[in-house]
C-alpha cells in the first residue's frame, strides 16, 4: 500500500466515520457459536470490531491493518474491555501468512486481491472461513469501493472456496439501519481434505 494511500486511511480513522463502530459483524456473531476454539485471524481489521469480538470469546486473535491510527482505535478499545489481542500493523499485501495454524479466518468488507489465496492456506484442516465483502451489482447501491476491482463479481467468491466444503453462501442487496443500500456476498466455508467425514449439522444462525 502507497504511503498515500496509508495518509488517506488514516485520516478518515482520525476524523471519524462508520469504520469506527464498536459493534461486531452480525454474521460473525450469529456464526460463532458454531465455530471452532482456538487461533483466530482478521487480516484488514480496521479498528478491530470483530477481532475484538473473537478475543471476548476466548480465541488467540492476530488482527493485521496498515492504517497506524485504526490500530490505535483498537488497542484503546481493547485496554477498555481488558482483552489481549495481537495487533499486527502491516500491509496485508505485502505480509508473509504463515501456513495451517488459525482455526477461524474472518475478513469483513476487505479485498486482499491476490493474497487471498495465501491468507487460506493459514487456516487448518476444520477450520473455518467467514467473508462477506461487496459485489458488483447494475442497481445504484450507496455503500463499497467505487472501482470494480475491489469488489466481488456475481458468485466469484463462491468460486474462490470451491476447494472448501460450503456450509453457507448468500449473495444480494441489503438497506442497513441508516438507510443506505449495499450488495453483499456472504460465505462460511469449511477447510476438509475429506469431504465425507465429521459432516458438521446443517444449520441455520
Amino acid at each position: 500500500m502507497s504511503d498515500k494511500h496509508r495518509i488517506e486511511w488514516n485520516k478518515r480513522y482520525r476524523e471519524g466515520n462508520h469504520h469506527k463502530r464498536k459493534d461486531p459483524s452480525k454474521f460473525l456473531t450469529e456464526w460463532e457459536p458454531l465455530l471452532p476454539e482456538g487461533k483466530a485471524l482478521d487480516p484488514g481489521c480496521g479498528a478491530g470490531r470483530n477481532a475484538l469480538f473473537l478475543a471476548s470469546k476466548g480465541y488467540e486473535v492476530d488482527a493485521i491493518d496498515y492504517s497506524e491510527e485504526a490500530l490505535k482505535i483498537g488497542r484503546k478499545w481493547a485496554r477498555e474491555q481488558s482483552l489481549k489481542l495481537n495487533w499486527i500493523h502491516s500491509d496485508v499485501k505485502t505480509y508473509e501468512f504463515p501456513r495451517e495454524i488459525y482455526d477461524v479466518i474472518i475478513i469483513s468488507y476487505f479485498h486482499p486481491l491476490d493474497k487471498l489465496e495465501e491468507i487460506k492456506t493459514s487456516l487448518k484442516e476444520g477450520g473455518y472461513f467467514l467473508y462477506e465483502h461487496h459485489i458488483s451489482t447494475e442497481e445504484e447501491v450507496d455503500r463499497g469501493p467505487s472501482k470494480t476491482k475491489f469488489r466481488y463479481g456475481p458468485n466469484e467468491l463462491l468460486d474462490k472456496f470451491s476447494g472448501f466444503q460450503i456450509l453457507f453462501y448468500a449473495e444480494g442487496t441489503e438497506i442497513s439501519e441508516d438507510g443506505e443500500k449495499s450488495a453483499i456476498a456472504r460465505i462460511v466455508a469449511r477447510k476438509t481434505s475429506n469431504f465425507k467425514k465429521d459432516l458438521p449439522p446443517i444449520s441455520n444462525p
